[in-house]
């Protein structure tokens, strides 16, 4: 029926293909699986009763809670992460990688791109602990004061 009905209305509306349909919940659409390559765990992934309930995940993974105090302290680490990579970055790495490229030897610019882009990678992943930290502050992760939170995650 969709591919017919689409078929109409692609030939009324233009050139490209609209996708109508007249269900009103998931629950009225169906999907065959032939033909399609499962993985190696064979379709077992896609089993509803092999889905473990909510209260079961909570089981396994234990009692858990935030500690503001220690979410801070994971914070300030990255802040102090961050600004030791920019000093160290400022005060060695970029007067080296000037001194190497005035020099004018290929291989002392070879050089000048290895160090540069090892710094990079370091103060990339510090870069991106502090993503991790805003993002969770999003999730309301970080602590139970939501103005701090939010603070934080703004900040970072």
């Amino acid at each position: 029926y969709l591919e017919k009905h689409n078929h109409a209305h692609s030939k009324i509306r233009g050139k490209f293909p609209r996708f109508y349909s007249t269900a009103t919940s998931l629950s009225d659409y169906t999907v065959s699986l032939e033909g399609v390559k499962l993985s190696t765990l064979k379709g077992k992934a896609l089993l509803r009763n092999e889905v473990p309930s909510l209260s079961k995940v909570k089981t396994v993974i234990g009692p858990t809670s935030r500690s503001t105090l220690r979410s801070l302290s994971y914070a300030a680490l990255d802040v102090t992460t961050l600004c030791l990579c920019a000093w160290f970055g400022l005060s060695f790495i970029l007067p080296m990688i000037a001194n190497l490229s005035l020099t004018g030897t290929p291989l002392n610019s070879f050089a000048a791109g290895g160090l540069w882009l090892l710094y990079s990678l370091i103060t990339g992943t510090v870069g991106i602990g502090m993503w991790v930290t805003a993002h969770e502050c999003g999730h309301g992760a970080f602590s139970d004061n939501r103005w701090l939170q939010t603070a934080v995650g703004y900040v970072f």
